[in-house]
C-alpha cells in the first residue's frame, strides 16, 4: 500500500492476515497498449526488399502484441483504423498487409491520438526498423 492508492483496491483478507495494508493490482491496468502504422508510400519504400520485410516486421509485432495483450489499432495510412479486440480483427490487418503493395499517392500526416506509435522506416541498406517516439525497438 502506498498513500493515494484508493480504499477500494485495499485487499482486507490479506491486510488481516499480514497485519499490514495489501492492495490488489491489476496487471491489466498497468498494460501499455501499442497501435502498428503502416505507410505505403513510395517515397519511403524505394525498393520492394525494404517493403516486404516491413510488412513482415509490421505482421510479427502485430501478432506479439496481439499475444501479450498489448495490442489497440493497426492502420494503414489512409485506411480506416481497424482496433484489435479479437483474433478475426487481427487477422484482417494481417490479410491487409498481405496484400499491401508501394503506393505512389503521397504520404499524410500520421495519425495521431495514439499512444506507442509503431511506425516503421528503413534504417540502412536493406534494414528496416520499427519505432515509438523515435526510439527504434525492432529491426529486420
Amino acid at each position: 500500500y502506498r498513500a493515494g492508492d484508493a480504499p477500494k483496491t485495499i485487499h482486507w483478507k490479506a491486510s488481516a492476515r499480514q497485519q499490514r495494508l495489501v492492495v490488489k493490482e491489476n496487471a491489466a491496468a498497468d498494460m501499455t497498449l501499442h497501435s502498428i502504422y503502416v505507410d505505403p508510400s513510395r517515397y519511403i519504400w524505394q525498393d520492394e526488399d525494404s517493403f516486404e520485410k516491413m510488412c513482415s516486421l509490421a505482421a510479427s509485432l502485430a501478432e506479439d502484441f496481439f499475444l501479450s495483450g498489448q495490442l489497440d489499432a493497426c492502420m494503414v495510412q489512409g485506411r480506416l483504423v481497424q482496433k484489435v479486440k479479437r483474433l478475426a480483427d487481427l487477422d484482417t490487418f494481417l490479410d491487409e498487409l498481405a496484400r499491401l503493395e508501394i503506393e505512389d499517392s503521397p504520404s499524410q500526416n500520421e495519425l495521431g491520438g495514439f499512444n506507442n506509435r509503431v511506425v516503421f522506416k528503413p534504417t540502412s541498406i536493406g534494414k528496416v526498423g520499427a519505432f515509438i517516439n523515435g526510439i527504434e525497438i525492432a529491426q529486420a
